[in-house]
């Protein structure tokens, strides 16, 4: 899969569990006409697209994010 370096970027995600707002890693890439995210919430990936719900469901441009990142 060809993807462009400038695509790719790190960020933050906030998660209040009722103990105060934590912090977790959030990598992603974003096409023409999809956004696709990762975060790692205690030691387990999550994968979305466009904003939608958290899932395990992983697609094949997320394993690219992970091989871009490292993770």
């Amino acid at each position: 899969m060809r993807l462009s370096k400038d695509r790719f970027y790190r960020g933050d995600y906030c998660v209040d569990r009722g103990k105060g707002a934590e912090v977790f890693p959030l990598y992603s890439y974003e096409t023409s006409n999809a956004l696709y995210d990762i975060t790692i919430i205690d030691g387990v990936k999550f994968y979305r697209v466009n904003m939608g719900q958290w899932s395990n469901d992983n697609k094949p441009i997320h394993h690219e994010i992970e091989k871009f990142f490292n993770i």
